[in-house]
């Protein structure tokens, strides 16, 4: 990991704490820093945007589904574990369509994501009949 890396981490991590109860403004900061190649940030964003999920904020859930396609196995992962604050959120509809969207990718290692994260993402006593 390149000190860079780290300190972008590092910085996504503090701006998810500062930005916890604002989660709309959370969204507008930390989702543009998903595009970055450092999977380490990647994560720290996907572990800030977990109160945002847990508003039901549209542009985290979708930024978040959208890791589901990563590279990084460690990336999916967190996505995925974010993910799962989206249970019983408002926007719980649009997280579980997401991901079992993924459920047909054409990359095993991303269809394996979509199903480590449907079993969390999908609200309780719901889900595909």
């Amino acid at each position: 990991l390149s000190e860079g890396g780290l300190v972008q981490a590092a910085a996504v991590s503090a701006l998810g704490r500062m930005l916890k109860e604002e989660p709309r403004r959370a969204c507008v900061v930390l989702c543009p820093s998903l595009d970055v190649p450092c999977e380490h940030t990647k994560c720290a964003v996907a572990e800030a945007l977990r109160p945002a999920v847990a508003a039901g904020e549209r542009r985290a859930i979708l930024a978040l589904c959208a890791c589901l396609h990563d590279t990084s196995v460690s990336v999916r992962k967190a996505a995925g574990e974010a993910l799962s604050e989206a249970a019983n959120a408002p926007g719980c509809e649009l997280a579980e369509l997401a991901v079992l969207a993924r459920l047909s990718h054409p990359n095993p290692s991303c269809r394996r994501s979509a199903v480590d994260a449907l079993g969390s993402v999908v609200r309780r006593g719901s889900g595909p009949a």
